[in-house]
């Protein structure tokens, strides 16, 4: 199962892509956890088995964690415009709501950002492959 990661083009940047790097065992996507210090949401696009982009973000929270959560929630993912980082929250572009990082991968429902399973494993955040897979529903 092939896949892609790209730096979101959230803010006018050129988009960089890089490679996905496999975890042993199923595919995996393994982000380098230095990329994610700093307290700055990274936007990412992940390209399905079937061509699908499907838009996820992950980030060191203000408690230390490190979390990931699809660009997109269950009430305004149809709008398809995810969300933006406004200092420690995360807000909806659609419809404005506040939610705070430390509050991603524990709170679920409605406008909150849709959860990934995560796990940290060798320097690097690991979101399953399949995870992402699933997630193209909202995309």
């Amino acid at each position: 199962m092939g896949g892609y990661l790209a730096v979101n083009n959230l803010n006018g940047q050129d988009k960089q892509v890089k490679a996905v790097s496999a975890a042993p065992g199923p595919a995996a996507v393994r982000i380098p956890l230095a990329e994610l210090d700093g307290g700055r949401a990274k936007f990412f696009d992940y390209k399905t088995a079937d061509n699908k982009r499907v838009r996820f973000f992950a980030m060191k929270s203000s408690d230390g964690v490190y979390r990931a959560a699809l660009d997109a929630c269950d009430v305004c993912w149809q709008a398809k415009q995810g969300y933006v980082q406004d200092g420690d929250d995360m807000v909806c572009r659609k419809c404005g709501r506040h939610f705070h990082s430390a509050k991603i991968n524990e709170v679920t429902g409605g406008c909150n950002p849709i959860g990934l399973n995560r796990t940290v494993a060798d320097g690097h955040l690991v979101i399953a492959a399949s995870d992402l897979e699933t997630g193209r529903t909202f995309f």
